[in-house]
């Protein structure tokens, strides 16, 4: 009778400390599980791994939205002038347009003194005619050294003496006539004859 007795007293024992237990145990296992819920909602915030408590993650430095580059406008290139063509024809350059023959003694002759024509222009030049003053000559003959016609780019040699016939200041122009626009061409030259 007594062992029964105890039985049940135990058994109720028991009973009621499972009871106790399942009341302080059952509600925090069941917040355990409520806390685990909400971070599944963590998603959102940037959690690559579901129901993970880590907090998002911080964007890298340098993976924000790239800057836009600039645009820098291009100038505009000044326009290429075009040179306006040279004159066709024939053209003449002298290497020298006066020559001084210095101090020379009457009834002698002065070292021969050199000027170079040069047909500048793009067509033939048509030399017509080569004259000098008095006491002044041509070292050579015009007509020999250049020719009657030059082709454009082509040069002569034209000599020139200054033969004084008394003492003196002396002064004269050579003149040579061609088909060129600014003939004709004048050499200035000048000279002193001495005792």
């Amino acid at each position: 009778m007594r062992n029964a007795i105890a039985r049940r007293v135990t058994g109720a024992v028991f009973f009621s400390a499972c009871l106790l237990l399942f009341q302080n145990c059952g509600p925090a296992k069941v917040s355990t599980d409520a806390a685990s819920v909400p971070s599944s909602g963590n998603q959102d915030l940037g959690s690559s791994d579901p129901g993970s408590n880590s907090p998002p993650s911080s964007p890298t430095p340098g993976s924000s939205t790239p800057t836009p580059t600039p645009v820098v406008a291009t100038p505009t290139p000044d326009p290429v002038m075009t040179p306006t063509p040279a004159p066709t024809g024939p053209m003449v350059s002298l290497s020298r347009t006066a020559i001084d023959f210095g101090s020379v003694d009457f009834l002698s002759s002065s070292p021969t003194q050199t000027v170079t024509l040069t047909n500048t222009g793009d067509a033939t030049l048509t030399i017509s005619k080569a004259m000098i003053g008095s006491d002044f000559s041509f070292a050579n003959n015009v007509a020999n050294s250049c020719g009657s016609s030059l082709a454009p780019g082509a040069s002569c040699a034209i000599g020139m003496r200054f033969s004084p016939p008394s003492p003196g200041d002396e002064t004269a122009m050579a003149r040579i006539t061609t088909n060129a626009p600014d003939s004709p061409h004048l050499i200035q030259l000048s000279g002193k004859g001495r005792l």
